[in-house]
């Protein structure tokens, strides 16, 4: 929404932020699907109380999602300015939470069925989440001072 924002304004680099605007589209409605995929591995495990590889690699696929629209914050977070800025922040903090929650779930799926590999994963999207979190935050906190 606030990449549609900027896009509106017809300033910057408006063929880089329809592409911006087409990508966070996408991975918004991937994570949905990801989601919609978690309650269905669910409900099949709830059935059969055994748990199978999607229990993991359904919300590990949705982390990717989340931190891949966290990117797209990153990227667009040069393009904007003012109250703008700031609302491409609470868009990075919101998704960065989203791994986050996503990621419990992984762990207590991870007790289930354990997996060097996924921990690993796991481990390496929370921290890429967490340092994309404050890259954004630096340059929109400029970004909105400056406005």
């Amino acid at each position: 929404m606030v990449l549609e924002i900027v896009a509106k304004r017809k300033s910057g680099d408006l063929p880089k932020l329809k592409l911006l605007c087409d990508t966070a589209r996408s991975e918004s409605e991937r994570l949905a699907r990801c989601a919609q995929q978690d309650v269905e591995v669910y409900g099949e495990y709830m059935k059969s109380r055994q748990p199978a590889p999607e229990l993991i690699e359904v919300p590990i696929q949705a982390a990717r999602s989340a931190l891949s629209g966290m990117n797209l914050c990153a990227e667009a977070a040069g393009m904007v300015r003012g109250a703008v800025a700031i609302d491409l922040g609470t868009a990075a903090i919101l998704l960065e939470g989203a791994v986050r929650a996503i990621l419990l779930c992984v762990d207590a799926n991870l007790q289930q069925l354990p997996s060097d590999e996924a921990a690993a994963e796991r481990k390496m999207l929370e921290e890429k989440a967490r340092r994309q979190l404050d890259s954004v935050l630096r340059q929109v906190i400029t970004a909105g001072v400056k406005s």
